[in-house]
């Protein structure tokens, strides 16, 4: 990336916000530009080429953010998604302790139900997108998992968490993510995976380089995408 990325960039943004600011008012809609802010994404190299960015449009500053939040997930400049994993570490454990509270007046089956629609959907919500953390955010959420398994199977805090993977129908959550990869994935052979995903993965039936994925006789190439 040349060095002068800060104001390409910010030509570039500048006019994408102006014709989105058009688009609204002869639409007569209104876009609140007080409340209109720009995260830029990119490798921590490219970032530090990309800094001093300022988008004024109407004569209103647009603040920059390191990270922003779409549809409950929170997106770093980097895309480590170390934010979101933080943001699920808060949202569960206030949720784990009220469990360990009225853990003792419910059975084992109703512990599990209770955990799994209250806690289990939160770490299942858009973890394919975030499947790519670090293995020390990873062990984060699997200490979460551990937390409240324990509670559930009555274990204690010092009960091994070798034994908590025995709980009937419990992966860790590692795993479930990658399972959960492996699905939408299977979706791009079969035509059915939501668009751009197909364009990214195109398929071929002749015999690849080993940078392709092999699924039953059928080559699927990494992604096509500008992120380097």
């Amino acid at each position: 990336m040349s060095s002068d990325c800060g104001e390409t960039l910010e030509n570039s943004l500048h006019e994408s916000l102006m014709l989105i600011h058009d688009w609204f008012n002869s639409n007569k809609l209104s876009l609140n530009l007080k409340k209109t802010f720009s995260t830029i994404f990119g490798t921590r190299p490219r970032l530090q080429k990309c800094t001093n960015v300022s988008i004024t449009v109407a004569n209103v500053e647009i603040t920059c953010k390191p990270i922003a939040k779409y549809l409950g997930v929170q997106l770093d400049k980097t895309l480590s998604f170390h934010e979101h994993v933080e943001y699920l570490k808060s949202k569960t454990l206030g949720k784990l302790k009220l469990l360990g509270k009225i853990r003792p007046i419910m059975d084992q089956t109703t512990a599990m139900s209770l955990y799994t629609s209250l806690i289990v959907l939160i770490y299942d919500y858009c973890d394919v997108v975030y499947n790519c953390i670090h293995q020390k955010d990873s062990r984060t959420l699997q200490r979460l998992q551990n937390m409240g398994l324990k509670t559930i199977l009555k274990m204690g805090k010092l009960a091994s968490t070798e034994l908590i993977r025995l709980a009937p129908g419990v992966l860790p959550l590692e795993l479930r993510r990658d399972m959960h990869t492996a699905n939408e994935m299977a979706k791009v052979p079969l035509g059915i995976a939501p668009e751009p995903i197909p364009n990214m993965f195109p398929l071929v039936l002749s015999d690849g380089p080993q940078t392709r994925r092999q699924a039953h006789g059928v080559f699927m190439n990494f992604p096509n995408t500008n992120w380097r």
